[in-house]
Parts: C-alpha cells; structure tokens; sequence
C-alpha cells in the first residue's frame, strides 16, 4: 500500500475505502494504520492540488493582456478544481476574472471604433474623389468663376472710343469778309477705372508644444513576464500572489544572504513578499535598502521523507520548531498552514496535534488547521517523539483579514 501511495495517492484512497467497505468492523486490518495511510494520501492530494492550483493561476495572469478569454477559461477550471478555495484566495481569482471581462469588452470597443474609422475613411475618399471629378469637368468655367468668386461684382464690359480728330480751325483768305462759325467742341473720352489687387492673409505658423512622459511614482514595475510573491527567499516556498505585468511596487528590503531576491509590496498595501529582482523594471536603488531577515529555507531529502535538519545528531536533545507559514480564507472561516522540525533524538519524529499523528518520518513536515469561524485564532500545542522521548511546543495563529 506504501508504494501505492507513493506512486498515485488518488488510487491508494480508492483502494482504502473498498478495504474499509470489505471490513467494516475493523477485525482483520489495524484502524490506526489506516488512518495513518489515508492521512498521508490526502496530505498528498492536497499537495498536488495546490500546485496544480498555483499553475493555474500562473497561466491565467500570463494570458490576461493578449488572450483574456483563456483566463477565464482557467478560472473556471481554477473554481472547478477548488470550488471551497482551500489552495487560492476567492478574491483574487474573482478580481482576475472581473479583469479578464474588461479587457474582452475594451477589445470588442477598440474592434468596433476601427470599423467605424474604415467605413468613415472610405466615404471620405469617395467624396474627394467626386469633387475631383467636377474639378475636372468644370475647367473651362473656373477662371469667370474665380473672377466672380473673388470679388463679388459682375464684371462690366469697357466701351472702346474711337480717338477725336483735333476740331479745324478757320482761314481767312483774302478778299472774304465772311466769319468764321467755330464748330462745337467734341467730348473726351472718360478713362476706364481699374482695380487694385487683393492682398490675401497667410496663416502665421503656430508653435505645437510637446508632451514630456511622466516619470513613474513607484519604486518598481513588474515586466512582461509577471513575478511572484513567496514567504521566503527561495523558490523552495510556494507563491502566496501572482503579480501581473505593469504591477506597481514598492521596495521595502533585502538581506545579505538573499543574492537576487528583494522584500516588495504591492503600492495599495494589500499584498507583500519575496520575488526575484530579474523580474522588476527598478526606479530606485537596491543599496539604501533596509535589512529584513527572510523565514528559514530547509531543502527537501532525495528519499522524499520530507526535510532533514542540518543539526540532526542521533542521541542528541529532543527539540522542537514550529510555526505558521501561510494562512488562507475558505467559504466557512480560514486555514493555517503549520512547518514542524524536530532535532536530535534517533532523527526518526512522530509529530501530532490533538488527536492527529504522523509519523514515524525524517525531518519536517507541514500540516493544515482548519478554523470555522472568520474572527478567532488557533491555538494549541504540537507534539514530537524520538528516541523515547516526547516534548511539546505552544502554537498560536492569528486569523487573516477574510470577509464573511
């Protein structure tokens, strides 16, 4: 059953419950046993689920700006693989499916106002292209036009007087006593006025100012290819949030041991974490930042018995760690999720809370508590065995801010 398990938790729990249906009064198999395998087979589902959750939610941020409809399409298979939201945050994948709409709809409005451009253009061109045609048609008539048009008169036709010989003059000649009658002086003729030119105004050149592009007021912006927000500074912790391209940020500290990584939180204060800097397009220095010491990272054993500590010497002191890693809001309260490490005795622990065991196992551990209510803590304590001996270490949780 141990290497059922290992291998598909999923069948192993089917393969339990035809076991428990074939023996319901317990006569031929150990209860305790049992329960122990179908504990770890959901502790293994669980942890399948949660990264098939986590990858989800990776691809819908990814696709949100160039292919919206496949976010929702994966929300939709988010909400379907954890319809309690016991591995997301509802509100996050409720605000990324509100997003996708948004950019579906500015889309569909951008689409439309590029048909409308195309059809305005179109007739605008067509238009142009009938007053050429009468341009054309018309030349012979444009220059009376011009003339008609350009001043507003109806041009008169000059009358042409023939020039007026210079009137006789009289001679006497000798012997005639006659007069001599002056004939009747002839008209000039009357100059034909003409007109000035017109002078027309020409536009005086306006200079256009230029726009200058702002300068961003956050400390960092996420790049095209999105971040992700963990509790520690490695990618042994699982990403509490997903951060979008364009994420404005602020920078709030590092450690000397943390080579590449940075503190950030999110500008309006809602969510904070580790993230990677090869993923921040920086508009403030790294050097001036405070000095924030990360939660401790243990790496997982080849033999996947969970974690194995440093300082494990057989015979040793029992001691104990124990504290939370993670809390998230479910549909009828929250979840804590609790790191447990025990050092020394013969390095084989058995660890339980309340009426829960696991174990006999190497190194650590992690295990969920369930709350039902929205306002009240967890507290209790978690016990270790080894080597024969047992200790015990107090455990207190805050609830997360979750809106009943």
């Amino acid at each position: 059953m141990e290497a059922v398990l290992a291998k598909d938790p999923d069948v192993a729990w089917s393969l339990l419950e035809e076991i428990e249906q074939i023996d319901e009064e317990r006569r031929f198999l150990d209860r305790d046993k049992v329960e122990r395998i179908k504990q770890s087979a959901q502790d293994l589902r669980d942890a399948a689920k949660r990264g098939e959750v986590s990858v989800l939610m990776r691809q819908a941020y990814q696709a949100l700006n160039d292919d919206p409809r496949r976010t929702l399409a994966l929300v939709a298979e988010i909400q379907k693989a954890d319809p309690y939201a016991r591995f997301h945050e509802k509100e996050e994948s409720d605000d990324l499916e509100r997003r996708a709409k948004d950019n579906i709809r500015r889309a569909q409005e951008k689409e439309k106002r590029r048909r409308l451009l195309i059809i305005g253009g179109a007739a605008i061109g067509g238009l142009i292209l009938i007053a050429l045609c009468l341009f054309l048609a018309l030349g012979p008539l444009r220059e009376p036009i011009r003339n008609i048009l350009g001043t507003g008169e109806t041009p008169t036709p000059t009358v042409t007087t023939p020039p007026t010989a210079a009137p006789p003059t009289a001679v006497s000649l000798p012997g005639d006593t006659r007069t001599p009658t002056p004939l009747p002086p002839t008209d000039a003729p009357t100059p034909t006025p003409t007109r000035a030119p017109t002078v027309t105004p020409t536009d005086t050149p306006t200079a256009t100012p230029t726009a200058e592009t702002p300068t961003p007021e956050a400390d960092a912006i996420v790049k095209s290819g999105g971040a992700e927000l963990r509790p520690g500074c490695t990618t042994w912790w699982y990403p509490r949030h997903t951060l979008s391209a364009g994420t404005e940020l602020d920078l709030l500290g590092q450690h000397a041991t943390c080579s590449g990584w940075v503190y950030v939180g999110t500008t309006d204060g809602r969510m904070a974490g580790w993230t990677q800097v090869e993923n921040l397009e920086l508009y403030r220095s790294l050097s001036g930042l405070p000095s924030m010491i990360p939660q401790p990272t243990l790496a997982p054993t080849p033999d996947g018995g969970g974690t194995t500590p440093p300082d494990c010497t057989p015979g040793a002191p029992l001691t104990l760690d124990a504290w939370p890693i993670n809390t998230f809001c479910t549909s009828g309260g929250w979840i804590a999720e609790i790191f447990v490490a025990g050092h020394g005795g013969d390095c084989l622990y058995t660890y339980r809370w309340e009426d829960t065991t696991w174990g006999p196992m190497r190194g650590s551990m992690t295990f969920e508590i369930e709350s039902s209510g929205y306002g009240s803590a967890i507290a209790g304590e978690v016990y270790v065995t080894s080597g024969g001996q047992t200790i015990s270490a107090e455990l207190y949780v805050s609830p997360p801010a979750c809106a009943p």
